[in-house]
């Protein structure tokens, strides 16, 4: 984990409710993540730890791990 890391927020069955999250370059605050839309793809970690909470719904969380050489 690190930052530049691309995080992806996927509600899972439907609508997610209440997502907050932390150290990402589009904040969330008190959001909905609707099951039908794109709006929690591809955003970018800030710092090298994330926080992400929800108080409603299933939410998949996919974090592509950036490889360095």
């Amino acid at each position: 984990r690190r930052s530049g890391d691309i995080v992806s927020l996927i509600p899972w069955g439907g609508n997610v409710e209440g997502v907050f999250t932390e150290n990402l370059k589009w904040k969330l605050n008190n959001e909905i993540l609707f099951f039908d839309k794109t709006r929690g793809i591809s955003n970018e970690m800030i710092s090298d730890v994330a926080k992400i909470s929800i108080t409603k719904g299933l939410l998949l969380v996919v974090h592509n791990i950036s490889v360095v050489e």
